[in-house]
Formats: structure tokens, C-alpha cells, sequence
């Protein structure tokens, strides 16, 4: 039989579990929130304010790591994957705005490859929002370099073998997404 002292080992154990989850179910929803601010401020084209919520995220993701550290547990819990997705997607697209090119996993500092192609997946889907714009703005260099991104993130996808999980949904989105593209880059070849 468990002894008083035991059972409040016990209890004190879980209740810093709980608290702990907590704070990651807490910073995982900061950093997607952060993420998505940070997305809609490259579509406005206000990347001071992208990157000021990027170090943003690059703070929270720093506290996760340290609660992963401690109890990796944790890192199963909550919004933690879907926050390192959220920031994949919001600093590749940021990346790709700034510099033309998409960073890399190393880049971007995810751990795991896949928040990062969760998020390259998502990224096609604001490239071909970005698209939009552009061919309103008649921007066809950057619309060309859009549908180039787009195909070279479809052609690495395709090189993986995806199971029936969110990986492969999101890759069938990817194809989807460029198909968007190539449309817009056709109704444009038609208006030279």
C-alpha cells in the first residue's frame, strides 16, 4: 500500500505535468496566432512587422524546446505541432517574399521534417493567393517565380511515400494549388 508521503509525490508529479501542459497548449496557440499575424503582414506587404512576430515565434519556440527538455511528453501535447507548422509556413513565405527563394528546414529551425512540410504545404496556398495579386498588379515576373516555387515543392513531395495522413492531404493540396497557378499564368499568356 502506497504511503501518505508517496501519494503526494505522486500528486505533486501529475499536477506539474498539468501545469506544464498547460504552458505548452498556452505558447503553442501564441506562436500559431503569431504565425498567421505574420502571414497576413506579407501579404500586405509590411515585412518589418512579419519579422518582428517571426522573433516572436522565435521566442515561444524557444520556450517550448526548454518545456520539451524537461518532460518530452510534452511535445505530443496540445498546439505544439500545428504552432511549428503554422511558423514553417509564415517564415517560408516570408523568406520567399524577401529573397525570392524558399528557406530551408535548417533555415526555417524546425525539428521535425514534418511541421516543415506541413508547412511547405500550406505555404502553396498563400503563394497562390500571392498570385492573385500579382496578376491584378500585371507582376508576371513574380507570377512565373511563384508557379516555379509551387512546382518544385510539388516535384519534392512526390518523391516522398506519403501514407493516408495529413502529409498526404496536404500534398494532394499542393497540386491542387499549382494547378490554381498554372491557370492564372495561362489566362495571362492570353492577355500579351
Amino acid at each position: 500500500m502506497p504511503t501518505k508521503n508517496h501519494s503526494d509525490m505522486l500528486k505533486k508529479a501529475l499536477d506539474d505535468f498539468d501545469k506544464q501542459r498547460e504552458e505548452v497548449i498556452q505558447a503553442g496557440r501564441e506562436l500559431t496566432k503569431l504565425a498567421k499575424q505574420a502571414i497576413y503582414d506579407v501579404h500586405r506587404k509590411d515585412l518589418k512587422a512579419a519579422e518582428t512576430k517571426l522573433s516572436g515565434c522565435k521566442k515561444l519556440i524557444l520556450q517550448l524546446k526548454k518545456l520539451g527538455k524537461q518532460n518530452p511528453k510534452l511535445m505530443v501535447v496540445g498546439n505544439y505541432s500545428g504552432g511549428m507548422e503554422e511558423y514553417a509556413e509564415a517564415a517560408a513565405y516570408y523568406g520567399f517574399v524577401k529573397t525570392g527563394k524558399i528557406p530551408s528546414f535548417d533555415e526555417i529551425g524546425v525539428d521535425d521534417a514534418e511541421d516543415y512540410l506541413g508547412g511547405l504545404s500550406d505555404l502553396t496556398g498563400e503563394l497562390a493567393r500571392k498570385t492573385v495579386f500579382c496578376a491584378i498588379d500585371r507582376d508576371d515576373a513574380t507570377v512565373t517565380r511563384i508557379r516555379q516555387a509551387v512546382d518544385d515543392i510539388f516535384g519534392m513531395f512526390l518523391q516522398f511515400n506519403l501514407r493516408n495522413g495529413d502529409l498526404r492531404k496536404k500534398a494532394d493540396a499542393i497540386k491542387w494549388n499549382l494547378k490554381k497557378i498554372e491557370e492564372i499564368v495561362y489566362d495571362l499568356s492570353l492577355k500579351k
